[in-house]
């Protein structure tokens, strides 16, 4: 059981580098920016909320979690206009 988990972890973890390389490759996200870094960091705030919710039975957890994702990528972004106002979008 401890294999195969840590085998999704690290999948996730590399998807998520993958992810952050191709958009600096196309330029939406800054060529300076550290990419194991970037990935964790929206990994800890992911499961942060996860824990949260499941720990309190609240979603509010997510909410939070899905502004702190989008003020980090518009700090990594090379336009954050590009990126919604809000995370409903606005």
């Amino acid at each position: 059981m401890h294999d195969t988990l840590a085998a999704a972890r690290t999948n996730w973890s590399t998807y998520l580098e993958q992810t952050i390389v191709e958009a600096q490759q196309t330029e939406e996200i800054a060529e300076d920016i550290d990419v194991p870094q970037l990935a964790f960091e929206l990994v800890a705030l992911l499961e942060m909320a996860n824990a949260e919710s499941v720990l309190h039975d609240e979603f509010t957890s997510y909410d939070k979690a899905a502004t702190a994702t989008l003020n980090r990528l518009r700090g990594a972004a090379t336009d954050p206009s590009l990126l919604p106002g809000t995370i409903d979008g606005r």
